[in-house]
């Protein structure tokens, strides 16, 4: 998997991946309607989508508060 590039356009999944300590490598804004996030793939990466998709994984609330607004800085960012 080394090399390889996950992107999603879910802002809350992004913002979990990021309360997880996974980096984000671009924050792609070329269409005006939506930001594509990208982050460097990983071993699980598919199992930990899925069960933050189905509400099966916790994350501490402050640090996940964190990553939105971090999130957010980065979108609106020149």
């Amino acid at each position: 998997m080394e090399n390889e590039v996950f992107k999603t356009k879910d802002f809350y999944l992004s913002a979990f991946l990021v309360a997880q300590g996974h980096k984000i490598l671009e924050a792609d804004r070329s269409d005006p309607r939506k930001v594509f996030f990208a982050f460097s793939d990983f071993e699980g990466r598919e199992d930990l989508v899925r069960r933050f998709l189905f509400g099966q994984t916790k994350v501490e609330p402050q640090g996940f508060i964190t990553s939105i607004k971090s999130l957010k800085q980065l979108i609106h960012s020149g």
